[in-house]
C-alpha cells in the first residue's frame, strides 16, 4: 500500500516564504489586499501552497466563521414518500455552488425519526447550517418536534404547512386548466387519477378543478373515483368510461401516468386527441412521451412562506 502525502501546514508554508502565519492565512483566504501584502509576495505564498498541496482544515475554518458553509438534504428511504426531481436536484446544486456552499445529502429510515435518533446525528455529524426536508407525506411527528427543539433552520419541500414551506400551487393549477377547458366550450369535463391519495397535491388539484367546475354551474365528475388504481387497470377503467353515451369530452389527468392512460385508451376506442377528446395533464414539465405531446398545465413553486 502506498503510503499517503502529506499535506502542508500553514507553518511550514510561512516557514519556507519567510512571514508570519497569519500573512500566509490572509493571502490563502484571499485577504492579501486588505492586509497590505505585496503581489509578488502573494504569489510566493500561493505557489509554496500549491507546491506542498495545502488543503484547509475545514473543521478548522467552520469553527473559526462559526459556520460550515453546507445545506442538508434528508428524504425518506421508503419509496414514493420523497421526490427528488432531476429539475430540484440541479437547482440546488447551482444554488449552493454559486454561494460557495455544498449540499449533503442523507436518507434516513422511518423508524431513526425521533428525538434520541437521527436528527441529533445530523446535527453532529452532517455538519450543516441548514435542513431540506423532502418527505411527501405521513411525515413522522417525533421529526417535527425534534426540529423545533432544536431550532435548526429548516425548509420543507412540496410540503403544505403553516409556514417555512414552498410548493407548487397546485389548486390554481387545476382551477386553471379547467377553465382553459370552459373557455373552449366544454361542459363534460371529468377528472382523473388513479394514484394513491396522501399528498396534498390529491386534494388541490381535485378542489381546484370542483372550484371551477361548480362556479361555471356545472357537476363535478371523476372518472376513476379518486382512489388508487394500478397502472394496468387505468386503461381498461378509462377505455369503459370513453364507451358510455354521456362520455366526457374534455379530461384532466392529475399528472403525466394519468395523461398517458388517457391517450391509450383513447386510441383503443378510436378517439383522436384532440379533435374528439380534450386532455390535459398536471405536471413539472410539459408531457411529451414518445412524440405525442398532450397539452400540460406546468405547476410552479409559488408558495414559499
Amino acid at each position: 500500500m502506498a503510503a499517503s502525502r502529506h499535506k502542508g501546514t500553514l507553518a511550514e508554508i510561512a516557514s519556507e516564504c519567510g512571514v508570519a502565519i497569519s500573512t500566509v492565512s490572509y493571502v490563502l483566504r484571499g485577504k492579501q489586499r486588505e492586509a497590505r501584502i505585496s503581489t509578488a509576495r502573494s504569489e510566493q505564498i500561493l505557489a509554496v501552497a500549491k507546491r506542498l498541496d495545502y488543503r484547509p482544515n475545514a473543521a478548522a475554518v467552520a469553527m473559526r466563521r462559526g459556520r460550515f458553509n453546507a445545506v442538508g438534504l434528508a428524504v425518506s428511504e421508503i419509496p414514493g414518500r420523497a421526490a427528488v426531481f432531476p429539475d430540484l436536484l440541479d437547482g440546488l446544486l447551482r444554488a449552493t455552488r454559486a454561494r460557495d456552499w455544498h449540499l449533503v445529502v442523507g436518507m434516513l429510515a422511518d423508524e431513526q425519526f425521533d428525538a434520541r435518533g437521527p436528527l441529533p446525528r445530523i446535527l453532529r455529524e452532517w455538519s450543516i447550517d441548514g435542513l431540506l426536508i423532502d418527505y411527501l407525506f405521513d411525515f413522522p411527528p417525533e421529526l417535527a418536534q425534534a426540529l423545533d427543539e432544536h431550532r435548526l433552520p429548516t425548509l420543507w419541500l412540496n410540503r403544505r404547512r403553516d409556514g417555512d414551506c414552498i410548493h407548487p400551487d397546485d389548486l390554481a393549477a387545476g382551477h386553471d386548466a379547467t377553465a382553459h377547458l370552459l373557455t373552449a366550450g366544454h361542459r363534460r369535463i371529468a377528472y382523473l387519477t388513479g394514484n394513491a391519495p396522501g399528498h396534498y397535491s390529491h386534494t388541490d388539484r381535485r378542489a381546484g378543478y370542483a372550484n371551477a367546475m361548480t362556479a361555471a354551474g356545472l357537476v363535478p365528475r371523476d372518472i376513476l373515483g379518486g382512489h388508487h388504481i394500478p397502472r394496468p387497470d387505468r386503461v381498461p377503467a378509462i377505455i369503459a368510461c370513453l364507451r358510455q353515451a354521456d362520455r366526457p369530452t374534455a379530461l384532466l389527468a392529475y399528472e403525466a401516468d394519468d395523461a398517458l392512460a388517457v391517450q391509450t385508451a383513447a386510441a383503443a376506442v378510436g378517439l383522436t386527441i384532440p379533435r374528439d377528446l380534450s386532455l390535459i395533464g398536471i405536471h413539472d414539465r410539459p408531457i411529451d412521451h414518445a412524440g405525442l405531446p398532450i397539452t400540460t398545465n406546468v405547476v410552479h413553486l409559488t408558495a414559499l412562506r
